[in-house]
């Protein structure tokens, strides 16, 4: 089966049922890091949607996957890679389990 990983961009975005993010539910699984959780629980808030995100951690934490601590190493050396590209430590952090 092939894996995922979900950063919090396409958790939203399939939140929002868009067919480019859905289509990967399909015939798959996702992975994803708790961390990605907070940051949807936080853009949730924002949105007025608190309920929603308790809701929404308690079904998606079942994709959480552990980090190594080499993965987090790796990560950091990802974020400097690409740094004119901004990415979050936590995606980087995510690209890496």
């Amino acid at each position: 089966m092939t894996k995922y990983y979900f950063d919090t961009y396409a958790l939203i975005e399939t939140g929002k049922s868009n067919p480019n993010y859905l289509k990967y539910l399909k015939g798959s699984t996702i992975v994803l890091h708790k961390l990605n959780l907070m940051e949807l629980a936080y853009f949730l808030k924002r949105e007025g949607k608190e309920e929603t995100a308790k809701t929404l951690f308690a079904q998606l934490k079942k994709y959480h996957a552990e980090a190594s601590d080499s993965a987090f190493i790796k990560a950091a050396m990802l974020k400097y890679q690409f740094k004119e590209r901004r990415l979050s430590y936590i995606d980087c952090l995510g690209y890496q389990i």
